[in-house]
């Protein structure tokens, strides 16, 4: 769907589009949404949500504390007067006061937040507006707040969105659906809940869209407008070759395929004809017949999303001489057959098992001989002292220095 971003009317461009567009172009700036009650306002930081405001439907934050609570009416005037004193956020106020945890905090301003945007999602008429900016409130930093893609499936989920889904998953009919890789990699994004994991579980292998909500752990709606988010972000990949669907007999109690839709059929279905143009080498050979042939599948071909894996039971079929390799067109499926080596087991008692001996060499030790130290007293042993000559010492003669003694006069 093609969006504006300078302005438009809510009711042809639900906030679910603007959402998508937003994030794929990853835009920062302030979507403003004018009502007659008031105005509500959607901040942008890279395509993402970073905070929220409305007019009708706000909630202080005081009185979320309250409805938790996490306070009581004393500590939240004393918290208001303590915030007006020092003009400080009334969060880092309480946090200070001691009254609340910072993880607190952060549980109760992303609920606020994550009302606040169910609110604006709903939101099915009047005008809006969008004003590019980098300059965002300082409060919208950190803010806690859903994620991106959260915020397009509420969004989805939501009347106003109701024929995007519907028009998205028109173009599903008689196709299969599969995630696609680049899921694996988004999947926390979505902070899906239990029950969403479970139903999305079912798009791990190709099935149809409509089997996939008829049989999803969730509601149908939410299951329509989760299929449609996926679709609209790329996270789904289609085929034209659907899945044959069994049913159980009733009067026999066994499972049969039903029909494939018209121009799709199952690997089931086409497996015995492989079988059978396999059997035939040359142009006259008797085949074997698909009956006696074992065959089963597993995946499905398709020429949009790449061939799956294919199993086949080849028990019973008549081997039949060598097979030219013939050159195949895209999409045709070539089988090789593969001949079957069996291993007989071989009992482990009757295993031969040489022993190789070991001859032990022989180790030569050899002697030595004790050299035996005879101790010498002390008193036996010569000590040598060396002489020592005594080296004679001159005396310096002093010259004596006569000192001249200088009269002194009296003073009367």
């Amino acid at each position: 769907m093609q969006v504006s971003w300078t302005v438009g009317d809510l009711s042809q461009t639900p906030l679910a589009a603007l959402l998508i567009d937003a994030l794929d172009q990853e835009i920062t700036g302030v979507l403003t949404l004018q009502q007659a009650q008031g105005h509500a306002r959607l901040y942008l930081r890279n395509g993402r949500p970073a905070g929220c405001q409305v007019f009708h439907g706000f909630q202080p934050l005081g009185k979320c504390l309250l409805v938790e609570g996490l306070i009581d009416i004393e500590t939240l005037n004393r918290s208001l007067v303590e915030m007006a004193r020092i003009g400080a956020p009334h969060g880092q106020v309480l946090m200070k006061m001691g009254a609340i945890s910072p993880e607190d905090l952060e549980r109760v301003l992303l609920k606020q937040q994550t009302d606040y945007l169910s609110i604006i999602v709903a939101i099915a008429e009047g005008s809006y507006q969008f004003e590019e900016t980098p300059d965002l409130p300082v409060w919208t930093r950190g803010a806690p707040i859903c994620s991106a893609h959260r915020a397009i499936v509420m969004a989805m989920e939501a009347p106003p969105a109701k024929a995007l889904v519907a028009e998205t998953l028109e173009t599903l009919q008689a196709r299969s659906i599969v995630l696609s890789a680049e899921m694996a990699g988004l999947w926390g994004h979505f902070g899906w809940s239990d029950e969403e994991s479970a139903a999305l579980a079912n798009l791990m292998a190709p099935v149809a869209a409509q089997d996939f909500i008829a049989s999803s752990e969730i509601e149908p709606a939410s299951a329509r407008a989760i299929l449609a988010s996926l679709v609209l972000l790329g996270l789904v990949e289609t085929s034209d070759f659907m899945p044959v669907e069994r049913v159980e007999d009733t009067d026999q109690g066994e499972e049969v395929p039903q029909q494939a839709p018209p121009g799709t059929e199952s690997l089931d279905a086409v497996a015995p004809m492989l079988l059978t143009q396999l059997a035939y080498s040359e142009p006259g050979q008797s085949a074997t017949s698909p009956e006696s042939a074992q065959a089963s599948a597993t995946g499905v071909l398709s020429s949009d999303i790449g061939l799956f894996e294919v199993t086949l039971d080849v028990t019973g079929l008549a081997q039949p001489d060598p097979v030219e390799a013939v050159p195949l067109e895209v999409g045709q499926v070539g089988i090789v057959p593969v001949e079957e080596t069996r291993l007989e087991p071989v009992p482990i008692e009757e295993m031969p098992v040489e022993v190789a001996p070991v001859e032990a060499s022989p180790i030569e030790a050899t002697p030595v001989e004790a050299t035996r130290l005879e101790p010498v007293p002390i008193e036996e042993m010569p000590v040598e002292v060396a002489p020592v000559e005594a080296s004679p010492i001159e005396a310096t003669p002093v010259e004596a220095t006569p000192v001249e003694a200088t009269p002194v006069e009296a003073t009367p």
